[in-house]
């Protein structure tokens, strides 16, 4: 990874019910939106609990370059391990909560330990 940006640095984590916050939200938006402006609008009405990569129709490419900007915009590395658990919005916001600098998040869909 090149560098940190400077949302890593004022990340604030889910609340403790699991709500993703409006800043993991806008983040995860804006990876998608930087790789796939077209699906807009299909990803604002997208059930959290589909498939993101089918319903918007992204390939492989797509996925490896939208992983890369929620990597940088999380302040670290994710490994290629944890791939398969970012196929649905909620499990991507779940990890991106979970990988936050400084967040004590474990269990189901935290992030796997990588140096950076």
């Amino acid at each position: 990874m090149r560098g940190r940006t400077t949302l890593a640095a004022g990340w604030v984590p889910a609340d403790a019910g699991g709500v993703p916050t409006p800043l993991t939200i806008e983040t995860v938006r804006s990876a998608f939106d930087a790789v796939a402006p077209e699906a807009g609008e299909a990803f604002v009405t997208l059930d959290p609990d589909a498939d993101v990569w089918e319903a918007l129709q992204l390939d492989s490419m797509d996925h490896l370059a939208v992983v890369e900007r929620l990597a940088q915009a999380i302040g670290r590395d994710i490994p290629e391990s944890d791939y398969p658990q970012l196929l649905t919005l909620a499990a991507i916001h779940r990890y991106v909560d979970g990988a936050a600098p400084g967040s004590s998040s474990a269990g189901d869909g935290s992030p796997s330990t990588s140096a950076t």
